[in-house]
């Protein structure tokens, strides 16, 4: 009994599902240390760090039409909403279309307690408008890496190079893969 030969379109999709299993694998470990951070609309992440001692770093952008006072901050690494822990004394003043460093080395704010992997946490921000009496709260989450940060902000970029490296070696092993298999079909 002969048994017919693979086809050259599935001997492709073999590979590439092979490959797509692999390369998951390898990059989900690296999805870990990839930074993120969110708020509703009219705030955003301007900056921030997570420091080996699970200090929360933030530098926040806002533009909600009108100058805010940061009154107070607290976090958690639960689901549940955390409550206000930290009180900037006098507020931190943050101007309509601009940032201002919210948490820093003069104001501390502890998020992470397991610091032996990235970390993940929920932020609660008081704010006021101007000099109003009324607080409003927004929430916000933020994830990364912990990293080497113990003063105010220093210049550091963003390592993303251990996932452009496994991108690039899972695209030059598909390309070495594709090559063999056409080289093969060709040899008849």
């Amino acid at each position: 009994m002969k048994v017919a030969p693979m086809g050259g379109s599935l001997r492709i999709f073999f590979v590439l599902s092979l490959l797509a299993v692999l390369s998951a694998s390898s990059c989900a470990s690296s999805l870990s240390s990839i930074k993120r951070c969110t708020f509703p609309a009219g705030f955003s992440c301007y900056d921030y760090y997570i420091n080996r001692d699970g200090y929360v770093f933030l530098d926040l952008g806002q533009a909600t039409g009108r100058d805010i006072n940061i009154t107070g901050l607290g976090c958690n690494t639960t689901n549940q909403t955390p409550g206000v822990t930290v009180h900037p004394a006098g507020g931190v003043r943050v101007y309509t279309g601009s940032h201002a460093q919210v948490l820093n080395s003069s104001t501390l704010l502890q998020c992470c307690e397991n610091l032996d992997e990235p970390c993940r946490a929920r932020l609660t921000i008081q704010y006021s408008y101007g000099s109003t009496p009324i607080n409003h709260t927004i929430y916000g989450d933020i994830g990364g890496p912990l990293e080497d940060v113990y003063d105010n902000w220093p210049e550091q970029e963003i390592d993303s190079g251990a996932v452009y490296l496994q991108f690039a070696g899972a695209t030059v092993a598909f390309v070495l893969m594709l090559g063999a298999i056409i080289a093969t079909g060709f040899k008849r």
